[in-house]
């Protein structure tokens, strides 16, 4: 059980848990001082400054967001509409947000449309997934863009790096102020020299105690600290080495956990949620795609009573939005491996229809859809049946399918009816019916006037 050791806790962050449940990791009124002050000293925040809430309080990106500006007595400027990217740039233009805390598939988006925006950021902050060089190409120079890295259980960040140029790898920089980072080799669990890959090990301030109510996974990653005696440290799982000038560059995952959108989510917790349906007997889940058109796919084997329409109801009432499967993919039985557990290795992905047998656009408006649809998943061919998560889409591009639908077809229609309405054939009835509505207010107008 996790132990206070005379400190108050000042919050508690729930992670993804590869036994199926999410971790509670509990952050001390220290370690959220010694953050707060940090970031406020690294990245100069002043009385003027202005900084966008747009991360849930579920999530250590909120942390960062809220309490460093407040202390600069600065302002806080709340975005309750965290799904609509061009919501958000609205905002950060109408109260000329200075310091921008998000992650690199925000970035990318604002990389693509900043042209679009009167914006005032004088920094942006990525955290939480890899930022790669093309997503920062047209922004770089413009402003000053910082990549970071650190897991929840060292309360928010570890390491920042300021972008000084776009190498084929952005490092994920330097310890901050009271952090401690070591690169463990797995083999020998002796430090590694500059060049050579380890796991990234962190220690000092900021240090959880534990998790909630779990002394087991407590004890196999919060461990003792062989270079540092009577202390602690944290053991990521992630993979980084040491570069010359002192920096880090980060490599991967030792094991299945994986990032979507700077989201931690273990695999396994999503196949827990739908082993609880009642409606599929097993499955196994798998994450498909590279970068921002990174989904994750379910495998099912369904019980008599299976409906994909109530799995997805289901998934989405009982997992947060970025682990809700984009497609379930039903099959005769799981394949095995010698030890009895499922082969990911064996799982594919059904292929598109063949062009003979794909429904081809009926009028104008499906016909441009189609193309949009195109550009977005990176296909060379759709169906107006076609399901946008199914053949590649994701929350995000859903985002970038609005906002080209709203340059093509000058309406602007509501990410929660995309969602609903999946199809290009469904998606073209909403651009009409956007149509009618502004010719009805056209024709209230004038007889008005």
């Amino acid at each position: 059980m996790y132990e206070r050791q005379n400190v108050d806790v000042a919050y508690i962050i729930y992670t993804s848990g590869s036994s199926g449940k999410p971790k509670g990791v509990p952050i001390n009124h220290r370690s959220l001082f010694d953050y707060a002050t940090t970031f406020k000293s690294y990245f100069a925040l002043q009385p003027s400054d202005k900084v966008v809430q747009q991360a849930s309080t579920s999530f250590d990106t909120s942390v960062e967001e809220i309490f460093p500006i407040l202390l600069s007595g600065g302002t806080l400027v709340v975005n309750e509409r965290r799904k609509d990217l061009n919501h958000l740039f609205e905002l950060c233009e109408k109260h000329q947000i200075t310091v921008l805390s998000t992650n690199p598939f925000v970035i990318q988006y604002l990389n693509d449309v900043h042209e679009k925006y009167a914006l005032n950021f004088r920094t942006i902050i990525s955290g939480g997934d890899i930022l790669k060089p093309s997503y920062i190409d047209k922004i770089w120079q413009k402003v000053k863009i910082y990549n970071t890295y650190g897991p929840t259980e060292t309360t928010v960040c570890a390491t920042y790096h300021l972008v000084d140029s776009l190498a084929e790898s952005i490092p994920i920089g330097k310890p901050i102020r009271n952090r401690r980072v070591y690169i463990i080799s797995p083999l020998t669990e002796r430090i590694v020299p500059i060049g050579i890959f380890g796991e990234i090990c962190i220690g000092g301030a900021g240090l959880s105690l534990g998790y909630l109510n779990n002394d087991e996974l407590t004890k196999i990653k919060f461990v003792e600290n062989p270079f540092d005696q009577g202390t602690k440290m944290y053991r990521t799982g992630d993979l980084g080495r040491w570069l010359k000038d002192g920096s880090i560059e980060f490599l991967g995952r030792t094991d299945s956990q994986i990032k979507m959108r700077g989201y931690r989510i273990e695999v396994e917790e999503i196949e827990y949620a739908l082993s609880n349906s009642g409606l599929i007997k097993n499955s196994a889940v798998i994450v498909h795609g590279d970068d921002v058109r990174k989904r994750i796919i379910a495998f099912v084997v369904p019980q008599t009573n299976y409906s994909e329409e109530m799995l997805m109801e289901f998934s989405s009432q009982h997992l947060p939005d970025y682990m809700v499967p984009s497609a379930f993919i039903k099959i005769a039985e799981l394949p095995l491996t010698t030890n009895g557990k499922p082969d990911k290795t064996l799982l594919t992905l059904p292929v598109l229809e063949s062009a003979e047998v794909i429904l081809q656009p009926r009028n104008e408006p499906e016909q441009l859809l189609c193309e949009i649809w195109k550009e977005v998943l990176k296909l060379e061919e759709v169906g107006i049946k076609h399901n946008f998560f199914s053949v590649g889409g994701n929350s995000l591009l859903v985002v970038r399918l609005q906002n080209m639908m709203q340059n093509r077809f000058g309406v602007t229609v509501n990410i929660a009816d995309l969602f609903k309405n999946t199809t290009i054939e469904k998606q073209a009835l909403l651009i009409q019916a956007e149509n009618s509505l502004i010719e009805k207010e056209k024709i209230v107008e004038t007889l008005e006037f």
